[in-house]
């Protein structure tokens, strides 16, 4: 692990408190993206550090199941909300999506059917 870590390490509480990337960010004065980084290299040394992103917001290290199943229940729905994100993309219009966004009814009148989703 490289120094960085070790100083991320020691700001993320293991106890009820939460810390953002952003205030890690400021108080260490690296860049979010350089936090993430860092907390993605402590998660695959084993550090169970998992995020709770409804009510007390940010990220902790978890000590019980319970406190671990807060942060899963965060990632499940974070992979959810990027699955939709890859179907709308992959079921985006290539040619004609800026008419759709322009016209929303222009496929009706120009062929009678409405495109469904």
């Amino acid at each position: 692990m490289k120094d960085i870590d070790y100083q991320v390490l020691k700001l993320i509480p293991s106890s009820e408190k939460r810390i953002t990337t952003r205030e890690i960010s400021k108080l260490l004065r690296i860049s979010e993206r350089q936090v993430f980084s860092s907390t993605e290299r402590l998660k695959k040394a084993g550090v169970p550090i998992v995020s709770e992103r409804i009510g007390n917001k940010g990220m902790f290290i978890a000590r019980t199941e319970e406190e671990r199943q807060i942060g899963l229940t965060s990632f499940r729905s974070q992979i959810r909300a990027m699955e939709e994100r890859l179907k709308q993309v992959e079921n985006a219009r290539l040619e004609t999506w800026n008419y759709d966004l322009k016209d929303p009814q222009w496929r009706k009148r120009a062929t009678g059917t409405q495109r469904v989703g």
